[in-house]
């Protein structure tokens, strides 16, 4: 396990020793839908710390519900691979901040409200007291 400056999750090399079987499609459409997107890697739960869950799978069609992070249920195909568990580094949005450099160095920049601004600057900037823009 290792830490990635890249991404907000630890990585790990894992070596999987036995190849597993992929059931066969119902039918041609459903086959060439499948191997354009099979094994093409992660595409969903990606970020530090969340997960999916399978609601519904099935019995005669290669399908399942799953519902995302979002709370939105997602119908993808069941023939795809999964990693079971989260995806690691919990708290990675649980960090405390103790200065604005802190931010900085994530990237991330101060945002000014236009009402604080002058007139050259905003729309909404400018006026002698508040005003509602």
């Amino acid at each position: 396990i290792d830490y990635d400056p890249n991404r907000s999750s630890w990585i790990a090399l894992v070596r999987w020793l036995q190849a597993m079987k992929q059931p066969k499609a119902a039918n041609s459409q459903t086959e060439e839908k499948a191997k354009r997107f099979l094994g093409q890697g992660a595409k969903l739960i990606r970020a530090a710390g969340i997960f999916a869950q399978i609601i519904k799978k099935f019995e005669n069609t290669p399908q399942c519900i799953v519902r995302l992070p979002s709370d939105v249920d997602k119908l993808i195909d069941s023939r795809y691979q999964a990693t079971v568990g989260i995806v690691s580094n919990l708290h990675h949005g649980k960090r405390k901040l103790d200065k604005a450099g802190q931010s900085r160095w994530l990237g991330r920049c101060p945002i000014v409200r236009g009402v604080a601004m002058n007139p050259v600057d905003h729309p909404h900037g400018g006026g002698e007291g508040r005003t509602k823009g």
